[in-house]
């Protein structure tokens, strides 16, 4: 399936597109919420001004990913890869990321309130500008990442790896940062 056979046919009211190999798809100005997009293969997608609001994106391959004013609210994103992806201005508020893989990603300007980070891997990403304010980064490897102008206001980062995060101008009220 190519990017103009999906979006054909999720206008025609398709939703299940479970496992989808769609690498290197380039997107622009789309709108895909609800879509159902589990164990799909998305490696090195360019994604620019997609909604993919409520989607399911569990078990999902976006590493190398590049994503640009994309609307990710309460998506399902449980167990997804996004190593190394660029995630500019995206919008992840209440998004589900238990166990994502987002090592060495880089988050700009992203919108995370209340996401769900529980058990992430954050290895070596850097957030910069990132809101995190009351999302659940709880047991996540935070280890060596870098966090840059970062909001972590009330934020349960009960027991998350901080091991040689480096963080600068981050908010830290209220957060609660037992066991790390």
């Amino acid at each position: 399936m190519d990017a103009e056979e999906l979006l054909r046919r999720y206008q025609a009211g398709e939703r299940d597109f479970t496992g989808v190999n769609l690498v290197r798809v380039k997107l622009k100005n789309v709108t895909l919420a609800d879509a159902i997009l589990t164990r799909s293969n998305l490696y090195g997608v360019k994604l620019n001004e997609v909604n993919l609001r409520v989607t399911q994106l569990d078990d999902a391959n976006l590493g190398k990913a590049e994503l640009d004013e994309v609307d990710l609210r309460n998506a399902n994103l449980t167990r997804v890869c996004l190593n190394e992806a660029y995630l500019i201005r995206v919008d992840l508020s209440q998004a589900n990321l238990r166990e994502a893989d987002l090592r060495e990603a880089v988050l700009t300007k992203a919108d995370m309130k209340m996401a769900d980070l529980s058990h992430s891997l954050l290895y070596q990403a850097e957030l910069i500008d990132t809101d995190l304010s009351y999302a659940t980064i709880r047991e996540a490897d935070l280890q060596a990442a870098s966090l840059e102008n970062t909001n972590l206001k009330g934020a349960d980062m009960t027991g998350a790896n901080l091991e040689e995060t480096k963080m600068r101008n981050v908010n830290l009220e209220d957060a609660i940062l037992d066991g790390f």
